[in-house]
């Protein structure tokens, strides 16, 4: 409810946030639907030039505010499914005769997420991972200068990419030699693959995700829901709808669980201990929680602002690109510039440090991707005009 209060006062005020943040009251003309602010005309031309938000999606007021009356209208249908699904596990429960006692049990609503570790180990094993430079995939050009918002690696070894800039999903062979390349009706934010290499891609400014068949190179469902990042587990679809929460769904587009108080804006994706993580680019921390139970843990991510990409690899440590803090010494900093450094982060979130850096030819990434089959580590560099793959020396060493 505080989300949507949030936004109703940013149209109904017309105010533009970075001039708030300076105590200034000016009238907002635009909206920025990745940074989630009003902007009025100075600071919308200021967002245009800097590096880092100059190729995010910007939209007139106006525009947004048509957008939030048609979310109102999603939000009650999906509260009405909820509901239904509510009474419908309801009387499933009722039905069924108790378990047998010598079963697992079920962990309760309270028991806390298990985030314990030997934190000396941990850091240990963190120190010893590096990774070795492998292969570089140049992009296929496109009408504009490529951004790669997401990318994974399908099962036959293909890298599967969204270019923001040029509304598009590629397809390479992970040598880079053959690529193939499909027009999308709208401006993709965030990329899923499920288990038998289904493509499902947030539309942000569109309110929808579409379902596509990558090798048919062809959209075969929609399903209206205004989403950013978003993540398959073997049975559903996780969803980060930002204000409104994480979001649960089934493959006929039913939302059946809610949890409202998670409000990332960015990527999601599933931990080795089976929760869901989500990055919010207005923030520098990683909120994990588990569906079923609404149980929510955050951790902070100490050196980065903003975070951009996000993944996981099968052991729990997360890799992480985003905006240098400009207090930091690490590296310099020019106004809001984008890191040129992968940073790695233990499961608890206490650990930290940077694993590639720009001596590594990590330079402005935007999207990264942690292929856990083959070990390599995917970096979207120069906000994406190419792949970097990087292997771990481990691999190379048998």
């Amino acid at each position: 409810m505080a989300g949507k209060q949030i936004i109703r006062n940013v149209i109904k005020r017309h105010k533009c946030q970075p001039c708030a943040d300076q105590k200034k009251k000016i009238v907002a003309t635009a909206w920025c639907t990745e940074c989630q602010v009003g902007l009025c005309s100075n600071c919308h031309k200021h967002h245009d030039s800097l590096k880092l938000t100059r190729y995010h999606h910007v939209i007139s007021m106006r525009a947004f505010q048509a957008k939030i009356t048609t979310g109102q209208l999603t939000q009650k249908m999906e509260k009405m499914q909820i509901k239904e699904h509510q009474q419908k596990q309801k009387i499933k429960k009722n039905n069924t005769q108790p378990e047998d006692p010598t079963t697992e049990k079920t962990p309760s609503e309270s028991d806390p997420i298990d985030f314990s570790s030997n934190d000396i180990d941990m850091k240990a094993k963190m120190d010893s991972v590096k990774f070795k430079y492998f292969r570089t995939i140049e992009i296929l050009k496109g009408d504009k200068t490529s951004v790669i918002k997401d990318l994974k690696v399908l099962s036959n070894e293909h890298v599967v990419m969204i270019d923001g800039n040029n509304n598009r999903i590629l397809s390479s062979e992970i040598e880079g030699i053959k690529q193939n390349e499909f027009r999308l009706p709208g401006k993709p934010y965030c990329l899923a693959i499920a288990p038998d290499d289904t493509a499902a891609i947030s539309l942000y400014d569109n309110g929808k995700v579409i379902m596509v068949d990558i090798f048919k190179r062809q959209i075969f469902r929609e399903i209206v829901i205004t989403c950013f990042g978003l993540v398959f587990t073997p049975e559903h679809l996780i969803l980060n709808c930002g204000k409104t929460g994480i979001k649960a769904m089934d493959m006929n587009g039913d939302v059946y669980a809610v949890i409202p108080e998670v409000r990332g804006d960015g990527y999601l994706f599933i931990g080795h201990d089976g929760h869901v993580y989500c990055n919010s680019c207005g923030s520098n921390q990683i909120i994990s929680c588990n569906i079923r139970r609404r149980l929510v843990k955050t951790f902070t991510t100490l050196s980065i602002e903003h975070p951009l990409g996000t993944t996981v690899d099968d052991e729990g440590f997360v890799y992480e690109v985003g905006v240098q803090s400009p207090s930091s010494s690490i590296i310099s900093h020019e106004g809001s510039k984008a890191s040129e450094s992968i940073h790695m982060i233990s499961p608890t979130g206490r650990h930290h440090r940077l694993v590639l850096t720009k001596q590594d030819g990590v330079n402005n990434p935007y999207a990264v991707f942690y292929d856990n089959e083959r070990k390599n580590l995917l970096v979207a560099n120069n906000f994406g005009e190419s792949v970097v793959i990087y292997r771990k020396e481990d691999v190379f060493q048998k």
